[in-house]
C-alpha cells in the first residue's frame, strides 16, 4: 500500500489467508503489500482473531477459512 494508505480488510482477509500457504517474504512479493502491512495485519489477527476495518475498528470475527 502507498505511505499513509490505511490497508482494505479484503486484503487483510487475503493476507492471514495466504499465511496458511505462503511464508512473509512470498507475501510481500505481491505488489503493493509491504512487510510491514503484512507484520501488521498478522499481529494483530492473533491478538484479536480479526482484522481492522477502513475505520481501524475491528470487523466481526470472520475465522470461516
Amino acid at each position: 500500500m502507498p505511505q499513509g494508505q490505511k490497508t482494505r480488510s479484503e486484503i487483510q482477509w487475503a493476507i492471514i489467508q495466504l499465511f496458511q500457504m505462503l511464508d512473509q517474504d512470498q507475501i510481500s512479493a505481491a505488489p503493493n503489500v509491504s512487510n510491514h502491512t503484512i507484520q501488521q495485519v498478522q499481529v494483530y489477527f492473533h491478538a484479536y482473531g480479526t482484522v481492522r476495518n477502513e475505520d481501524n475498528q475491528p470487523e466481526k470475527t470472520r475465522l470461516d477459512f
